[in-house]
């Protein structure tokens, strides 16, 4: 492998094209339309550090060389926003908000927002994560073993359920086939949006887009009733600590103020950010979750050790905050399963200006990607980069690690605000299943990724219920 480099330097005087593929017209669409993953591991593993991808009638820059990706994300990471054909379609979907802005309103999102994420409020959150999983696993209990269980529409159920609780006090499982149906049905319209360029736009009426518009009106005055109700509430029993309610997530945005006029954000923002909340927030860890829990089954010498440290640490009992700084090989099996599988496969960014990326120029307003989980498959940097190995994350040999071969949540300024909140979420989860199960995949089942805009498991993960 190579050696990691702690900072590139290069020299800015060279104007070396990258290498190009894709012919016009049309360049690479066809393959990407296809598979994704497999056009980026191909490049890759051909191209190894950058290559120049022809999309229709315009060039991508697709990054694969971590310190390429360092200079992008910390850097340089003035140079480089949001990407605007990406960017545009997701907020077609989101509207403006912390994920989908850039610049001064972006930032002063981010320090609106960032001390509802901070690590105490987090902790505050550890026994309602749990009481979603003890109530999933009291569903579990009444099952015969050797049942069937759709995972994945499982984890997607908790999660939703935590985040739910956590944001609004209020159990949006309800409706959980409606807004997942919803995510599902959006994330699918956003990557058809991406790969179909000449597609057309929302307000022109297709099937395509009346469906889309109507899947979004189903669900969309949900949010905006969540904190009106809530404003009613506090207007009649004042704030959770003086009426004795739990504080949640809506209950700190509504008492955040900006910074230069003291004004809180007003409820058509709110909505914004929570609805963002709500998608990344549940489909990210499930999927993690999901991908972790396959793994498992396919590794039973990695799962052995699992449950060996988790029922010498927890002895039955159910898990507190506390205890995941305790299960450092549950934290290895997570970090390994998201280097693999990671749930935010690519990012994607724009240059402002002219710069350069090792020996190769790249222009002003050069479309930039960073495909994730290329990155993380990438032999020059992970020994045996296939292999489900856990271990590769002990600190001695994560020390020797590139720090930008491994991104799950980004980096920079713009890493992933919910992180920490995701990867307890993920810990108190796995642990409690881990207690309890053992989860086999069915028989006659393949397994493979589905790159929508996060990293899905094509056609579901159904598994067989096993009591340990």
């Amino acid at each position: 492998m190579r050696s990691p480099a702690i900072k590139p330097s290069w020299p800015v005087s060279h104007h070396q094209t990258p290498p190009s593929i894709g012919k016009f017209p049309l360049g690479i669409l066809a393959e990407y339309q296809r598979d994704p993953l497999k056009l980026y591991m191909r490049a890759m593993l051909e191209y190894r550090d950058l290559v120049r991808m022809r999309f229709g009638p315009s060039y991508s820059y697709v990054v694969f060389h971590p310190d390429y990706v360092q200079h992008i994300l910390v850097d340089n990471r003035k140079n480089f926003q949001r990407n605007k054909l990406r960017n545009g379609l997701f907020k077609v979907v989101t509207g403006e908000n912390l994920f989908t802005s850039d610049g001064d309103f972006w930032l002063r999102q981010r320090r609106l927002l960032q001390p509802a994420f901070h690590r105490q409020r987090i902790f505050g959150f550890g026994q309602l994560i749990t009481n979603c999983a003890a109530q999933m696993l009291a569903a579990w209990d009444q099952y015969p073993s050797g049942a069937r269980l759709d995972v994945d529409q499982e984890m997607m159920r908790v999660t939703l359920r935590t985040v739910g609780l956590a944001l609004f006090s209020t159990d949006l499982t309800a409706n959980s086939s409606e807004i997942g149906h919803v995510i599902t049905k959006s994330s699918a319209y956003f990557t058809y949006r991406l790969t179909h360029l000449l597609a057309p736009p929302l307000w022109v009426p297709t099937p395509r887009n009346r469906e889309f518009k109507r899947l979004q009106a189903s669900v969309g005055h949900r949010v905006p009733e969540l904190i009106a109700t809530r404003k009613r509430l506090i207007a009649e029993q004042g704030d959770a600590e003086n009426a004795g309610r739990p504080v949640d997530m809506i209950d700190l945005l509504l008492n955040t103020r900006y910074e230069d006029t003291g004004e809180a954000m007003d409820d058509e923002q709110m909505g914004r950010e929570i609805r963002i909340f709500i998608g990344a927030g549940h489909e990210t860890t499930s999927n993690t979750l999901s991908w972790t829990l396959y793994l498992l089954s396919q590794h039973p010498e990695v799962e052995a050790k699992l449950q060996a440290e988790v029922d010498q640490v927890l002895a039955q009992r159910t898990p507190t905050m506390e205890d995941i700084s305790q299960l450092p090989y549950m934290r290895k099996v997570l970090e390994e399963s998201m280097r693999l599988y990671p749930a935010a496969w690519a990012i994607s960014r724009q240059s402002i200006n002219e710069d350069q990326l090792g020996p190769y120029y790249l222009p002003a307003d050069a479309s930039v990607i960073l495909p994730i989980y290329a990155v993380h498959h990438h032999s020059d940097f992970w020994e045996n980069p296939e292999q489900f190995d856990p271990e590769r994350f002990a600190p001695e040999r994560a020390a020797q690690q590139h720090r930008f071969a491994y991104f799950p949540f980004g980096g920079g300024p713009r890493q992933c605000i919910g992180n920490t909140f995701a990867m307890t979420e993920a810990h108190l989860i796995l642990a409690m299943i881990v207690q309890r199960y053992k989860l086999r995949l069915q028989p006659g089942i393949k397994i493979e990724p589905m790159p929508l805009i996060t990293l899905r498991i094509k056609g579901g993960l159904p598994m067989t219920l096993e009591r340990r």
